[in-house]
């Protein structure tokens, strides 16, 4: 089983997904590195600038009510 993680905006109360990982072992998991993910997390930080983030998990952490922003 895995889990799914996402960089969020608390103020904004949108996340990015960003990486994955296994509940069985915390250091096997891995953040997404493709172009398309890079610009989408650029985007994320240069429009969250000064906003309060967060990095948590998608499903059950604090952020899991927030709208998810796609990357194109």
């Amino acid at each position: 089983m895995s889990q799914t993680f996402s960089i969020a905006c608390k103020d904004c109360r949108v996340h990015l997904w960003i990486g994955q990982g296994s509940y069985s072992d915390r250091a096997a998991g891995h953040l997404y590195t493709a172009k398309k993910y890079m610009k989408g997390l650029y985007s994320f930080l240069r429009e969250h600038q000064k906003h309060n983030l967060i990095f948590d998990e998608n499903c059950e952490g604090e952020i899991a009510g927030y709208n998810e922003i796609e990357v194109d």
